[in-house]
């Protein structure tokens, strides 16, 4: 949200009924069909094998087999019954593995994942000694056979030893890989269905925001049942989209899958926290969902607090879940005591007492995580803290997954920190020169070159005081600003979709303790009419508030020539037709978007560059330049621009570094924070505000520079191939939010 965070992109009609988490669920065993065994043999395993082996008696690879069918299947009868009041005996499995061992072990996976059991009599076995099941779900009939050449390795390898190791493998294999298939339905229209109902379903407030009216008030809640049918219905939609090898579908359902079932005790709060400021950034009509909105939040936090110890947590997660406390008892108490733009008359007495009573809730969830020394939750806080009790967040056995499956990153985490590592040192030495050059022209006193003179703040600091824009004028500058860079923009950078929706608004009152400086919200996505509110706050608590002109102008480059372009030409599907699930956001659209933001800093500098070495074409230079002269020297102001554009790359590069050392445990955070400074010369409490709260979303953080300086290669590839950067760029900004992975497969072929 603030600038030192970079600005917080909040996503925000379709009708289509809503699938209930609580539906979807492993089917009742069947009591005579229930084996004891070890318990603790398969409690590491997933929790649908954990019910396979209750059921079945043990595991193996042909149960593995069954189980992955089943769900499959039941996967999509569970997407028929919402959309079309199927019951359970409209789903049909016909088995014909028949009943000889070790292959009719397939049968009992089928019944233990699908809902076909024989106590049911939904499912039929003959003596056909196939490894094949006929599914027939309503009018659709589904065919998913072991391909011929698994079942051999499968019979050659198959031992009592290895029985969990072999059924492993089988269950992390790609379905296209172990089955073949035969449907009379379209596929890839059922996973259309599926992305949009479970987005609505697990990720509502994103879908709310996106323009989905009928999610308004509501939040996933992450109590048990629910956390494992999510996990159920994702891995199986994954595994549909495996079978018929549609990777961007099988990505986001895994994508989707990770994230949900991340659950530490501040992700519910900051899931309250966005929820509620989706609704206020939305408009006063969607404020008579609150009350709704408020009993979701204590539910959530209610769930959360039963799976979470406050005695075994470390200090350092509960400082980040705390502080997000603080943050959503903030925006409740404006909702409720407002009384500068009397927002709490806009909200009536009984959801006004439901704030208040899940403010308690919120106390009181905020209680469990309170230690010695900790008020503010600040860096003059929390950092001697850490320093004097270091601790780990204890994520090393999960971050490389976070890592491939949250955003398809295809580097390892060892690959991320050599790269950060390397653009690091080749960034200091060019911030320093730049910062020795501004230093010469503000006649500051130089004492040495070294990094920890603290140089690069200075510089800052003057750089700021001399185009400082004052509080009350930021609208009428950035309204003027925007009026010469956006015809800069389209001309040079960008192709921008005609329909183009951006709103500079001055920040409502209500809003501001929210919004420090500046936010853009991009809303109505998944509507006709996607449009972008570009939130300036023009006051601060009533200190004077301003920011630089060179903040502004970078603020402008990256939130909306990165973020609004691309969304917006996206979700109006600019330069082709896109499947619905490249038009959904998720963990995958992160690295796409911050990708393309950071790279378009650096595409503005250059061109910036060429127009001041006299690269002028037309009136689109020329109003630029003249607007850019009011500073004076227009080689100073191009100066103060390169100086922060590799600031900040400095810093997105320490934040790349900072998340695979804090989640591999390889520094604690204050090691982490002492190191940075002296390397960089950026002061302690500037690297730590820049790096801990990113570790809400362990994974995130390295997005911006990873795939920003990717596509930079991938963009340097298209022009030596003879393509015009125009269409290039306009491209990648359209396309929507595919795995990173297969975005850069299309870029390199365009």
């Amino acid at each position: 949200m603030t600038k030192q965070n970079d600005y917080r992109v909040l996503q925000g009609k379709n009708n289509s009924k809503k699938i209930n988490s609580k539906n979807i669920k492993h089917p009742k065993r069947e009591k005579g069909h229930v084996h004891h065994h070890s318990a603790t043999k398969y409690k590491s395993l997933p929790k649908g094998l954990q019910e396979l082996a209750k059921f079945h008696g043990h595991l193996g690879p042909y149960a593995i087999v069954g189980y992955k069918m089943g769900s499959i299947a039941r996967v999509i009868f569970e997407l028929e019954k919402a959309e079309k009041g199927l019951n359970i005996k409209d789903i049909v499995a016909y088995s014909k593995v028949g009943t000889k061992p070790p292959i009719s072990c397939v049968s009992d996976g089928i019944q233990a994942s699908s809902g076909c059991t024989l106590g049911k009599g939904n499912i039929k076995v003959t003596e056909e000694g196939l490894v094949e099941c006929l599914f027939k779900i309503g009018s659709k009939e589904l065919t998913i056979s072991l391909r011929p050449k698994l079942k051999k390795e499968i019979d050659d390898t198959m031992s009592k030893e290895k029985e969990i190791e072999r059924s492993m493998w089988i269950y992390n294999m790609d379905c296209s890989k172990l089955f073949s298939f035969d449907a009379n339905f379209s596929i890839e229209d059922v996973l259309s269905s599926l992305a949009l109902h479970s987005w609505k379903e697990f990720s509502p407030s994103d879908a709310f925001n996106q323009g989905l009216d009928e999610c308004a008030g509501k939040l996933f809640v992450p109590d048990n049942e629910n956390l494992e049918n999510a996990d159920f219905k994702l891995i199986s939609a994954s595994w549909l989209a495996e079978l018929a090898s549609y990777p961007n579908y099988a990505k986001f359902f895994a994508s989707m899958k990770e994230s949900i079932l991340f659950q530490e005790p501040h992700v519910p709060v900051s899931c309250a926290f966005w929820a509620i400021f989706g609704h206020l950034v939305k408009g006063e009509k969607y404020l008579k969902y609150l009350g709704n909105l408020a009993h979701e939040i204590e539910h959530s936090l209610q769930a959360a607090k039963l799976n979470f110890d406050e005695d075994t947590i470390p200090n350092i997660k509960k400082a980040l879940a705390y502080n997000q406390c603080t943050a959503l008892l903030g925006i409740i108490d404006t909702l409720c005591n407002d009384t500068t733009n009397k927002i709490e008359n806009k909200i009536d007495d009984e959801t006004k007492q439901e704030l208040l009573d899940t403010r308690k809730i919120v106390e009181k969830y905020q209680s469990k995580l309170k230690f010695p020394g900790i008020e503010k939750g600040d860096f003059e806080e929390l950092f001697p803290i850490f320093e004097k009790n270091p601790e780990s967040f204890g994520r090393e056995k999960i971050y490389q997954s976070f890592l491939k499956n949250i955003y398809d990153y295809p580097e390892t985490p060892e690959e991320l920190l050599k790269k950060g590592e390397g653009w690091l040192d080749e960034t200091i030495p060019k911030l320093n020169k730049v910062a020795e050059e501004l230093a010469k022209i503000y006649n500051l006193e130089i004492k040495n070159t070294d990094a920890t003179d603290g140089l690069i703040e200075k510089v800052e600091m003057k750089l700021s005081e001399r185009t400082k824009i004052n509080s009350e004028k930021l609208l009428e500058f950035m309204s003027k600003m925007r009026e010469v860079t956006l015809p800069l923009v389209k001309k040079r950078i960008v192709s921008i979709v005609p329909e183009y929706d951006v709103r500079i608004v001055k920040t409502p009152d209500y809003l501001v303790n929210i919004i420090p400086s500046a936010a853009v919200c991009v809303l109505d996505g998944m509507t006709p009419k996607p449009f972008a509110i570009f939130f300036l706050t023009c006051h601060s608590s009533g200190k004077e508030g301003g920011l630089s002109a060179i903040d502004m102008l970078q603020m402008l480059i990256h939130e909306e020539y990165g973020h609004c372009v691309n969304y917006l030409n996206s979700a109006h599907q600019y330069v082709k037709k896109l499947p619905i699930v490249e038009r959904l956001n998720s963990g995958l659209s992160l690295p796409i978007t911050e990708g393309i933001s950071f790279h378009r800093e650096q595409e503005f500098l250059d061109m910036f560059k060429e127009i001041v070495d006299g690269n002028i074409t037309g009136n689109e230079e020329k109003d630029f330049i003249n607007f850019i002269s009011q500073f004076g020297d227009v080689r100073t102001f191009y100066l103060e621009m390169e100086f922060y554009t590799l600031k900040w790359q400095l810093i997105r590069y320490l934040r790349i570094i900072g998340d695979v050392r804090l989640n591999l445990n390889l520094q604690n955070i204050t090691e982490f924070v002492s190191w940075a400074e002296k390397k960089t010369g950026l002061s302690k409490r500037t690297i730590f505000n820049q790096i801990f709260v990113f570790q809400e979303n362990p994974g995130y953080a390295p997005s911006y520079a990873i795939t920003g300086n990717s596509l930079k290669e991938l963009q340097n590839k298209a022009l030596k191939r003879g393509k015009d950067i125009l269409q290039f760029n306009t491209f990648a900004c359209s396309i929507g939010f595919p795995p990173r992975t297969i975005w850069e497969k299309r870029l390199n072929e365009f």
